[in-house]
């Protein structure tokens, strides 16, 4: 915590400063104003050119200073970003994870395991690494804990998180940059489609015909203005409105451009600062180092052609400022000029937008998974095994804090099933959680919560926590039936996967709960699953005996007092003795 809030007290430095200068540069252009006002009510008074030409200075001042404010006025944006990305992380680091995103819309019932573990969703894995600031961010991280990864993708992961990790202050200002004006999925989508569009190119006349009308247009304006005379104001008459009359002809292409680009000028903008956060920056890992050489696939670098597009696109919207519109378009066939720079832009980079954009939210993933590295240096990156096995010494819960958490050991050394006894409230549900979740981060080439991992990179199957379907008239037994019969069909022709089960056959009773569990567990043992069973049923235990080269049974304990249960959550090799829950409901008086 102590480095967020020396961080935070930096960005709260640099604040202070950006602000005193914004202020600055505010009143400077206020008085550049007032003295072009000055200046051109001298020069229609008095008609010295003199006026004229402290008017066009100060003009040109003017719109440097325009853009010196809207720099530092970014900075100062971009400093109050950071400060609040540090604000986050000392609340976070204190349990307090509400202002991060929580994924809660890939929340899915059916997944194999990602409902079962709390992968998204409130106070869920997601939300505990997630530092995205954008959609597609956010939707690279989730895919991540989605998608298998081959056991070289798993290592190149890794080897990007370590390279990431330790660059605290560039991955704050990558997500302090991508908060800026975050992006909306509709916006990056209308932004892909425009660039799939066919080009409709202007030919080689209509281009010098413009070019020619904007020349003319703008040489005939300042013989005028120093060289007042009839005929040239006659000149300038014509020229403007033929101009007028060129733009008003290509109103409908404008109007076609702007329905598919209108507002998204400043997420492109984002977009071109992500981009060139990334290029400036010199990676070592090879995954980074390739994402890094995709936005150096042409002759200028890509945030250049991002922010040449953002800038168009504000420019095209200008049309809509009727004002500004009438005034600079009668003089430079202005939104022409717009039009043929977008189609020449379109022509040279469309095919490579969505490339380099979806390397910030590749990049926006990794940085998340980095900074779960750096919040949790003592956790260790997995040896990933060619064949199935699992070691993990000291495993325990991620969201757990360190002074809560308790550690076990579990070993598989090939192929097996443990079955898993213990009381009420004594750990069994959450060690199965534990196992999950840290299973599912060694799949995604993030450090996991242990002292030691060695593990295959296990498809995952979890049947922890269903429902009621009203939507699909389904009971609570057939949904886990249909889960169960799933992971069955996966593990029997699939790749090798890991199985989590916590009291299966919860809706039916208990003679034939007993009967389905034994039953299940048998098609384990031929199917030769890897997993877990937590029951409450002793009975399943006698199976070990059946198949001591393949099941075991392990257990937590309580230990019971006068007046009390002592957990200690610490898991056994054997079957569970104790059970508490009479005891407890005769303590909360429940029972007699």
């Amino acid at each position: 915590m102590h480095t967020y809030e020396s961080e935070r007290n930096k960005y709260q430095s640099l604040l202070l400063q950006s602000a005193k200068t914004y202020n600055l540069l505010s009143g400077l252009r206020l008085a550049l104003a007032g003295i072009v006002i000055i200046s051109l009510y001298q020069y229609y008074k008095n008609g010295e050119p003199v006026y004229a030409g402290i008017a066009f200075v100060c003009v040109a001042a003017f719109f440097y200073l325009v853009r010196r404010h809207t720099a530092v006025a970014r900075k100062k944006q971009f400093y109050q970003q950071l400060v609040r990305v540090n604000e986050h992380e000392i609340a976070a680091q204190q349990g307090d994870y509400s202002n991060l995103a929580n994924g809660e819309k890939y929340v899915d019932p059916e997944h194999a395991y990602s409902f079962d573990l709390d992968i998204f969703g409130k106070n869920s894995l997601f939300q505990y690494l997630n530092r995205t600031a954008n959609a597609i961010g956010a939707d690279r991280l989730a895919q991540y804990f989605l998608q298998n990864q081959s056991k070289a993708e798993i290592y190149e992961t890794q080897e990007a998180v370590r390279d990431l990790a330790p660059r605290l202050q560039w991955r704050q200002e990558f997500l302090a940059t991508g908060q800026l004006h975050s992006d909306q999925e509709a916006a990056y989508q209308k932004l892909l489609y425009w660039a799939s569009l066919p080009v409709q190119r202007t030919g080689l006349l209509l281009r010098i015909f413009y070019y020619a009308l904007t020349v003319g247009t703008v040489a005939t304006g300042l013989a005028f203005i120093f060289y007042p005379n009839a005929d040239l104001w006659t000149a300038l008459k014509i020229l403007t409105a033929t101009n007028l009359v060129v733009v008003i002809a290509h109103a409908n292409k404008i109007k076609t451009e702007l329905s598919h680009l209108n507002t998204i000028y400043k997420i492109v903008e984002q977009y071109g600062y992500l981009v060139q956060c990334i290029e400036q920056e010199d990676f070592t890992a090879k995954k980074l180092r390739q994402i890094h050489q995709e936005l150096n696939t042409h002759e200028q670098p890509a945030s250049a052609a991002i922010f040449q597009l953002s800038s168009l696109l504000h420019h095209l919207e200008s049309v809509q400022n009727l004002i500004g519109a009438l005034i600079f378009n009668s003089l430079f066939v202005y939104h022409i000029h717009i039009l043929l720079a977008l189609e020449k832009w379109k022509i040279r980079f469309a095919p490579h937008i969505k490339a380099w954009i979806d390397s910030t939210g590749e990049m926006e993933a990794l940085s998340s998974l980095a900074h779960f590295a750096y919040n949790n240096p003592d956790f260790i990156y997995p040896t990933m095994a060619e064949t199935v096995q699992l070691k993990m010494t000291g495993l325990g819960h991620p969201l757990i804090p360190a002074e809560k958490r308790v550690c076990n050991d579990i070993v598989f050394e090939k192929a097996g099933f443990v079955i898993l006894t213990g009381s009420n409230m004594s750990g069994k549900s959450t060690f199965l959680r534990t196992l999950g979740i840290n299973l599912l981060l060694a799949k995604i080439g993030a450090p996991v919560c242990a002292s030691e991992c060695i593990t295959y990179p296990f498809d995952i199957f979890v049947c922890m926590k269903l429902s009621d379907s009203l939507h699909d008239n389904e009971s609570y037994f057939y949904a886990e039936l249909k889960r169960l019969k799933r992971i069955i069909d996966h593990l029997d022709s699939g790749p090798p996967g890991f199985v989590l089960l916590d009291e299966v056959l919860r809706g039916t009773n208990s003679n034939d709960k007993l009967s389905g569990t034994l039953g299940l567990v048998e098609t384990m043992v031929q199917i030769k699953a890897t997993g877990m069973l937590a029951t409450h049923d002793l009975n399943v235990c006698d199976l070990t005996a059946k198949h001591p080269h393949y099941l075991r049974n392990m257990y937590f304990e309580v230990e019971m007092t006068a007046d009390n249960l002592v957990f200690d959550y610490r898991l056994r090799d054997g079957v569970c003795v104790n059970k508490s829950a009479s005891f407890l409901m005769k303590k909360m008086g429940v029972i007699g």
